[in-house]
């Protein structure tokens, strides 16, 4: 199998696979599904209650909807991972504890009424682990509603749940071999009326 790189970007990649068979290429899409390592938000903690402004201004603690919901939201929010500073949880020299080598800490809070977004995710260390995508909507706030967070990002992969899958929309297509019979072929106009626009 001979892997070339047509087009790297941050988001999207595009390469060409040759000498392998489709059932060696779809184990390759496969694999970058589920085994590529990557962060993602595994824990959330909110906290309830009352809280008051700066004007005095009352706030509750909740939303519109259940807080499973908002936590799985954050789930899916896309964070940036780097596998060369951090290890698997349970693999990690805290024993699982949670440290800066094994987790991303964040917080998030807001009062409404107003929309939040991933971008309103607060990383509470280096900021280049903060969200890419910054206008992802997580959940609507009313009135006198507010919302206090802390999340916990992981290392995980897509066997586990999918919002560790590093990819989407991961496929691959074949290339057509065409052979042409040069004994039937007159190198005039009657191989290119029969072949199919484009093909060639």
């Amino acid at each position: 199998m001979h892997i070339k790189m047509l087009e790297e970007m941050e988001t999207k990649a595009k390469f060409l696979v040759t000498d392998a068979s489709p059932e060696k290429v779809n184990a390759l899409r496969r694999a970058l599904i589920m085994d590529v390592p990557k962060m993602a938000i595994d824990d959330v903690e909110f906290h309830l209650g009352s809280s008051v402004d700066a004007e005095g201004n009352e706030y509750e603690s909740m939303s519109p909807v259940f807080d499973e919901i908002v936590a799985h939201r954050l789930g899916l929010v896309p964070i940036p991972t780097d596998l060369e500073l951090f290890e698997f949880r349970d693999r990690c020299s805290c024993g699982g504890e949670g440290c800066p080598s094994c987790t991303i800490y964040y917080s998030l809070e807001k009062r409404g009424p107003c929309e939040v977004y991933s971008g309103d995710l607060n990383c509470l260390g280096d900021s280049k682990f903060a969200p890419k995508d910054q206008l992802i909507p997580i959940v609507r706030l009313g009135e006198r509603q507010g919302i206090l967070a802390y999340a916990i990002a992981e290392l995980g992969t897509g066997r586990k749940h999918a919002k560790w899958q590093p990819t989407h929309g991961v496929g691959y297509k074949y290339f057509p071999t065409v052979t042409i019979d040069q004994s039937k072929c007159d190198n005039g106009g009657t191989c290119i009326q029969a072949c199919p626009k484009h093909v060639m």
